[in-house]
């Protein structure tokens, strides 16, 4: 086991992400609360079509703003 995985922080030569350098490069973490079932069904379709719930997410959120903001 790393030094990482037991402690949970980062080794020596390794930085943990901060605000600059975020997990994903090119994007930024957005939290919204949800109702369990949601989040469930997300989780599994995420699943069924291979992609993340970000992903969906994101998509979903395009698209609402593409409707309602002008």
């Amino acid at each position: 086991m790393t030094e990482k995985a037991k402690s949970g922080a980062p080794k020596k030569d390794e930085k943990a992400p901060t605000r600059a350098e975020p997990r994903v490069p090119g994007k930024r973490q957005f939290l919204a609360y949800l109702d369990p079932a949601t989040v469930k069904a997300v989780k599994i379709a995420a699943i069924e079509r291979e992609t993340s719930a970000s992903a969906i997410a994101e998509i979903a959120l395009r698209e609402w703003l593409e409707r309602n903001v002008k």
